[in-house]
This record gives structure tokens, sequence and C-alpha cells, in this order.
């Protein structure tokens, strides 16, 4: 059980379940609005009744721990949802797959108990795999090479548009927090990193493989490049944990 809802005058307490999904395929071209419609057309044809807000604008409690850019699958996206009757995880999970798109998969839902902080707020980290393909030959321990100076720099700077339109530089060096070389092969350049992503710091994958390439040797195109989204993470402890 979770949240308070006032009803008929009583304080019911609602169940919260908490779910990680695939976003892959077809549905990687879906934005986030699209997305949150779609799963609440899931809802009513599985006969999953969830709770909504209060006021004029009455809609489904969902919520998402972190958007994803239009056109990058992903293996690990998190959502909580809230309903009005208690249910099964496995059956709540069983239900929606039955009526979800291909494309959407519920991979994991948890019953969430006590005091359950906002998704968005405890996303801290995600961990992501792009592939590049190289536009000039270069073997593992050149790409290696270029990105352990990479790595080495003191700063790395993108420029940033601010909301007065002005361009102002800013210093992405700490929002990297791991990368590394999977694989080089037949001209592509397999990475996995772990970047900063939430509320609080965001780094985009995108923006790290333009600073790549602005300040290595790989010569690649960032928009032919491929991403994939692995999971999702919490800092706790020192520790990277998943919100579920």
């Amino acid at each position: 059980m979770r949240s308070q809802f006032g009803y008929c005058g009583r304080i019911v307490l609602m169940p919260l379940i908490r779910s990680k999904f695939k976003k892959e395929k077809d549905m990687v071209y879906i934005s986030h609005l699209d997305l949150l419609r779609l799963l609440e057309r899931a809802l009513r044809r599985a006969g999953i009744k969830p709770v909504f807000t209060q006021g004029f604008n009455q809609h489904p409690k969902i919520s998402f721990a972190q958007a994803l850019s239009l056109g990058t699958a992903s293996q690990g996206e998190y959502v909580d949802i809230e309903i009005e009757e208690g249910m099964d995880a496995e059956e709540f999970k069983s239900r929606l797959n039955e009526v979800l798109p291909e494309g959407i998969e519920f991979v994991i839902s948890k019953i969430m108990e006590g005091k359950v902080n906002a998704l968005m707020g405890e996303v801290t980290h995600a961990r992501y795999i792009m592939c590049m393909e190289l536009l000039e030959h270069m073997d593992e321990a050149g790409v290696k090479s270029e990105l352990d100076g990479y790595m080495k720099l003191e700063n790395i700077f993108i420029e940033k548009r601010t909301k007065k339109g002005d361009i102002k530089q800013l210093d992405v060096k700490e929002m990297i927090r791991d990368i590394g070389i999977l694989m080089v092969e037949e001209g592509k350049v397999y990475l996995s990193a772990v970047l900063t992503c939430g509320s609080v710091s965001n780094l985009k994958p995108e923006l790290l493989l333009q600073t790549i390439r602005d300040n290595t040797g790989l010569k690649f195109d960032v928009e032919d490049s491929t991403i994939q989204r692995i999971d999702i993470y919490t800092l706790r402890d020192g520790k990277l944990v998943a919100p579920l």
C-alpha cells in the first residue's frame, strides 16, 4: 500500500505498483506523451482501474522515471502506477502484457510498501550501449588510446542554450561516471557508458557522443550512431542500484 486517497469521507490506502519495462522495435518512435496514453488504454483493456488525480483535469496516477529520447530503445524503463484495488504483481504484469503492442513489454512488477519516493526524484544515473560506425579505420588499441586520452581530459565542454537564448559552455566531465569499450568489429565501435540521468543532472548520450567526436581522433557521424538504454539507477551509499 502506498498513497492516501480520499473517497466519500474516508481515507483509503491505494496500492502502488512499480514496473520495469522494455521499449523497443517500432515503439522507439512514439513520444513520451504517446507512451503515457498507450498505458492508459492498456489499463482499460486489461480491466485494471488506476487511481485518478483530483481537480478539474483528472488523469491516471502514472509516473515515469525519466523520459527517453525519441528513437532510442531501452531494456530498462520504469513506471509507477497507482490502482484502485489490490492485485498480485504477477497478475498485473501478465494482464498488461496481453494487451500491450509489440515493442512494449513489462519485465518485472512489484507492489511497493510503505513510504515510496517519486521515481523521477530517485533516478541519478543510467547505463547506455552505443554503436558508432567509424568513417576512418582504427583498430581496438587505437580506439582505446583515444578514449583513455578523452577520459584524462580535465574538462569536457558542451555548448548549451539558456532559456534566454544565450549560449553558455557546460563542463560535463563529472557527469560521466564510467565509459568502456565493449567491442570493435567491422569498423564499428560498441561502447558502454554510465551517465548522470534525472532531475538534478542529466547528460544525454547523444551529447556524450558529440564530445567524443570533438575531443578524439575517432571520426563518425553522431546522427548515424545507435543508442540503447540498458537500465536506470539510483545512487545509494555510493553504489548504483536499480529502483526496483
